[in-house]
């Protein structure tokens, strides 16, 4: 697993590691799923810019210690935002 830009994404060869959460931490698009095209237009929309991905980069590698992820979010967009 791997944290990338939403700009990197690549449907052919990713998929998601982590589920993705709205500003209000309801899951919008749960683990496992492809992101299609209109879908990452609309996750850019609302201010997604990473998302944790599975691909052949990444396998193997796991983030075992990441905080409770909608409040890793939120922290990076407060460090973002500075």
């Amino acid at each position: 697993m791997r944290l990338i830009s939403i700009s990197e994404y690549d449907m052919e060869t990713m998929k998601l590691a982590k589920p993705i959460y709205d500003g209000k931490r309801r899951i919008i698009l749960e683990a496992g799923n492809l992101i299609h095209t209109k879908y990452l237009e609309h996750l850019k929309d609302i201010g997604i810019s990473y998302v944790f991905v599975e691909d052949a980069a990444s396998k193997g590698i796991a983030m075992e210690e990441l905080p409770d992820l909608p409040v890793w979010m939120e922290a990076v967009g407060v460090v973002e935002e500075a």
